[in-house]
């Protein structure tokens, strides 16, 4: 997942992230998610 630079500093990672959890935990039923950060 990626924001474009710019909606940098505006959630919108924040909103993507939280609505990904929210989906593996109520439809997919995923037990781990695994993050990794390039920068």
């Amino acid at each position: 997942m990626s924001v474009a630079a710019p909606f940098h500093g505006r959630g919108v990672g924040s909103a993507l992230m939280r609505e990904m959890i929210n989906l593996c935990d109520n439809w997919l039923r995923v037990e781990r998610i695994g993050i990794n950060g390039i920068r």
